[in-house]
C-alpha cells in the first residue's frame, strides 16, 4: 500500500493546472461570500454544499477517467489487491481535498474572526466529511457509465447526504432522523463551519442568524 499510496500522491501533485483551479475556484467562491456581507448561516450552507460536491466530484470523476481510460484494468492485472488500491487512492485523495480546500478554510476563519479552537474542530471535521465524500465518490463510480452520469450521481447525492445531515432544515429534535443527523460527518462539517463563522446553529439544525 505504501507504494500505491507515493504512486497517487506523485500523480496527483504533477497535475499542477488542476491543483491551481481546485485551490483558486473554492477560495474565490468562498471569500466573496465571506466578505462579501452575505448572512453567516446562509454562507455557512454554501460552504457545505461546496466542500461536499468538492469531495464527491473529485473523487468519482478520476475513477470514470482512468476506467474509460483502460488505466485501471491495466492496474488491476498487475495483481495487486484492489481495495488495496481504492483505499490508497481514498486516503490521497481526501488528503490532496483537504490541502486544497485549507485556503477557504483559512478564510472562513479569518473572516470570523475564530480562534485555535473552532479551527481544529474545522480541520477535523473537514478531513472526515472529504473522506467519507471520497467513498461514496467511489461508490458512484462504480454505478455510473460515464462523467455526465457520474457528475448528476454526484449531485443528487451531495444533495440527499446534506439533507439528511440536517445542513438544510433541523431534523426532528428526538427519533432515527435526529441519530442518523448525528451520526453523518456532514452534520458536523456544518456545525464546525458555522462555528468558524459565528453562525448559529443549534442542536437540533440550523437557525438563521448569528451568535
Amino acid at each position: 500500500m505504501p507504494g500505491i499510496v507515493a504512486v497517487e500522491w506523485t500523480t496527483a501533485w504533477r497535475r499542477r493546472r488542476a491543483l491551481l483551479l481546485s485551490v483558486v475556484v473554492p477560495l474565490g467562491l468562498v471569500s466573496l461570500l465571506a466578505f462579501g456581507g452575505a448572512p453567516p448561516a446562509h454562507a455557512v450552507v454554501v460552504y457545505a454544499v461546496l466542500f461536499t460536491f468538492f469531495g464527491l466530484f473529485g473523487s468519482a470523476i478520476p475513477w470514470i477517467r482512468d476506467a474509460d481510460s483502460g488505466l485501471l484494468a491495466r492496474i488491476f492485472a498487475t495483481g495487486l489487491d484492489p481495495r488495496r488500491i481504492v483505499a490508497a487512492r481514498t486516503l490521497v485523495g481526501s488528503l490532496v481535498d483537504l490541502l486544497e480546500l485549507a485556503p477557504s478554510a483559512a478564510v472562513i476563519l479569518l473572516a470570523g474572526a475564530s480562534g485555535p479552537e473552532p479551527a481544529a474542530h474545522l480541520l477535523l471535521h473537514l478531513a472526515l466529511a472529504l473522506l467519507a465524500a471520497n467513498l461514496v465518490g467511489f461508490w458512484i463510480a462504480t454505478l455510473a457509465r460515464s462523467i455526465a452520469e457520474a457528475a448528476l450521481l454526484c449531485a443528487a447525492a451531495g444533495l440527499l447526504l446534506l439533507h439528511a445531515a440536517g445542513v438544510f432544515r433541523p431534523p426532528p429534535p428526538a427519533g432515527p432522523w435526529a441519530l442518523l443527523a448525528a451520526a453523518s460527518p456532514f452534520h458536523g462539517l456544518h456545525a464546525a463551519l458555522a462555528a468558524a463563522a459565528r453562525a448559529a446553529v443549534p442542536r437540533s439544525g440550523i437557525h438563521i442568524g448569528r451568535c
